[in-house]
C-alpha cells in the first residue's frame, strides 16, 4: 500500500481537472493538523494531565505544548495565563502518517461510524471533528486508560473554499457521509 504522501502526488492531477486549476502549485494540499484536548474541570488533577501528555505525545510522536487562557472569565473562574488544555501540531511527514494511520485503523474502530459529515469544513477549507475517548489510537494500551479524554482534530488545508477541501480529502480517502440518496 501507498503512502498518503505518495497517493497525493498521484491524485495532483485528478484534483487539478477536478477543480479546473491549471497551476500545480495553486492545487490544495494538507498543511498541518492540529490536535487539541480541554482541560475542562480537570485542572488542578496532575495525574490526569500527565496521562494526557504522555498519551498525546504517544498518539503523535511529539510533546505537546500546553495551552493558556488569553482573557479572565469569571463565570468559568479563569484567571488570564491559566493552564486551559495542550495541543499538538503536525506537519510534514508526521502529519501524513498521522493521517495514514487515522483513516486505516482508528475511524474503523470508533463506535457506530459510518463517517464524517461535511458540516465540518469551513469556509476557508479546514475540516475539524472531534473524537470522544483516545483509546481508539492503537498507541495507546486500554488497560493504562484511567479516565477517558476526548480531543479535537483540525486539518488545515491550502484549499480557498469547501469544494477543494472536499475533494482533497475524499480523494485521499477520508471517511464522509453520503447524502441520502445518493450511492457509491
Amino acid at each position: 500500500m501507498a503512502s498518503l504522501h505518495e497517493r497525493y502526488t498521484t491524485i495532483q492531477p485528478k484534483l487539478s481537472e477536478q477543480l479546473g486549476i491549471a497551476n500545480s502549485f495553486a492545487i490544495p494540499r494538507i498543511q498541518k493538523i492540529t490536535l487539541n484536548v480541554g482541560l475542562g474541570d480537570i485542572k488542578g488533577n496532575e495525574p490526569l494531565q500527565k496521562s494526557i501528555v504522555e498519551g498525546l505525545g504517544l498518539i503523535t510522536s511529539q510533546k505537546p505544548i500546553p495551552t493558556r487562557s488569553k482573557t479572565s472569565i469569571a463565570g468559568f473562574k479563569l484567571r488570564e495565563g491559566d493552564m486551559i488544555g495542550y495541543k499538538v501540531t503536525l506537519r510534514g511527514q508526521r502529519m501524513y502518517e498521522f493521517l495514514e494511520r487515522m483513516i486505516t485503523y482508528v475511524f474503523p474502530r470508533l463506535r457506530d461510524f459510518h463517517g464524517f459529515e461535511k458540516k465540518g469544513l469551513d469556509a476557508h477549507g479546514n475540516y475539524s471533528f472531534g473524537l470522544r475517548e483516545h483509546t481508539v489510537f492503537p498507541e495507546i494500551p486500554f488497560e493504562s486508560a484511567t479516565r477517558p479524554w476526548s480531543m479535537q482534530i483540525t486539518i488545515t488545508t491550502s484549499a480557498k473554499d469547501k469544494a477543494g477541501a472536499e475533494a482533497l480529502l475524499e480523494q485521499l480517502g477520508f471517511p464522509f457521509t453520503k447524502p441520502k440518496g445518493e450511492t457509491k
